[in-house]
């Protein structure tokens, strides 16, 4: 019988609070965008304001609109259906920032709209499509062309016809970079924002100085259980699985990472992988120049590193400054960058 999983990798634990905290400096808000429950938890006399509930909200649920590939009234979807439009610099960096790892990042591609709706993973009644379908979904990404012209804050977007842009893959980081700056502009210095749990951007440090505690589930777990947990700090923490979303047809399992150059999901030793990528301000776009993309990072790679596999993957992550993580294949065995020590089953970053 065919089944779609929505099973998260990546959750976010309990926070555990030490020293003079008290409960009453931890304010908690949340929302439904980007099609799941989305939430921050903000530590401190700046935390809990009409303000950044106004920001959350706003910020949300203007990207909710503007960056869906199916919301007829945002850009993308005019993008999509016109080839051509006009934006401002929030739409312009996520394109641009889209459009660069694309061809930095095998494995990550932004122009893979036709094929994630052929596979319609999300659907009641997914189904296996037939190779003559996904070949003409992936021939017009393997020819796509992309410009982006800038005349003052207004930026014209033009790309070649037949390839659809979709930035599922990239779009939670990259809000949730957005929320972290505006957020931080307006005194915030320790808090969570957890953009669906598979993306998680970490504000600081908790207020007493150390590092959060992510638990990570174990793949497949029809409980939940978490095996393993991540201690870290002022980062964005991103998971790709392969049983994140998926169907069943006859006997096989077909998931919703979709592999740019087959036009398949992707098939390999891996079951997941987390990224996690320290804001230290060295990850930037021209176009919004005073903002940390580590979320935005973090959100591609996640995807690329499971289409690469562990092998080229971990050399990819090791060639990048700030970035580290963990590998679990399916044997439900670990393989972690250098910068990662494992205590037990608590993972934790070096210095």
């Amino acid at each position: 019988m065919k089944r779609l999983k929505f099973i998260v990798f990546l959750i976010l634990s309990a926070i555990l609070l030490a020293g003079c905290v008290s409960k009453n400096e931890a304010f908690s808000y949340s929302g439904f965008y980007f099609d799941t429950a989305v939430s921050m938890t903000l530590y401190g006399k700046d935390g809990k304001s009409e303000e950044n509930t106004s920001i959350f909200d706003e910020t949300c649920s203007s990207f909710n609109d503007q960056i869906s590939s199916h919301i007829d009234s945002g850009a993308i979807y005019e993008l999509n259906t016109n080839n051509s439009v006009s934006v401002d610099k929030n739409i312009a960096a996520i394109l641009a920032i889209s459009a660069s790892y694309t061809s930095i990042l095998s494995g990550y591609d932004f122009g893979l709209g036709n094929l994630i709706d052929l596979w319609d993973i999300k659907s009641e009644n997914p189904q296996v499509p037939s190779d003559e379908e996904i070949k003409a979904a992936l021939q017009p990404v393997l020819d796509k062309t992309y410009k982006i012209t800038a005349d003052g804050d207004v930026y014209t977007v033009t790309k070649s016809s037949g390839f659809k842009v979709d930035l599922g893959g990239i779009a939670k980081g990259y809000v949730g970079d957005i929320l972290r700056a505006e957020l931080m502009e307006k005194g915030v210095t320790s808090g969570i924002l957890n953009m669906g749990s598979s993306t998680i951007i970490l504000i600081g440090s908790k207020p007493d100085g150390s590092d959060y505690k992510l638990a990570m589930q174990k793949p497949f777990s029809e409980t939940g259980e978490s095996d393993h947990v991540l201690n870290v700090h002022n980062a964005a923490v991103s998971t790709s699985g392969v049983y994140e979303r998926y169907f069943e047809q006859n006997g096989k399992i077909y998931h919703h990472i979709l592999d740019p150059f087959t036009g398949y999901p992707t098939e390999n030793e891996l079951y997941g992988v987390t990224v996690i990528v320290k804001y230290d301000g060295s990850v930037t776009n021209e176009v919004l120049p005073d903002i940390d993309f580590a979320g935005s990072l973090s959100d591609a790679l996640s995807t690329a590193l499971m289409v690469q596999g562990t092998e080229h993957g971990l050399k990819l992550v090791e060639s990048l400054p700030n970035v580290e993580a963990i590998f679990i294949n399916n044997e439900y065995n670990y393989t972690y960058s250098s910068g990662i020590v494992l205590d037990g089953n608590t993972f934790s970053l070096l210095d």
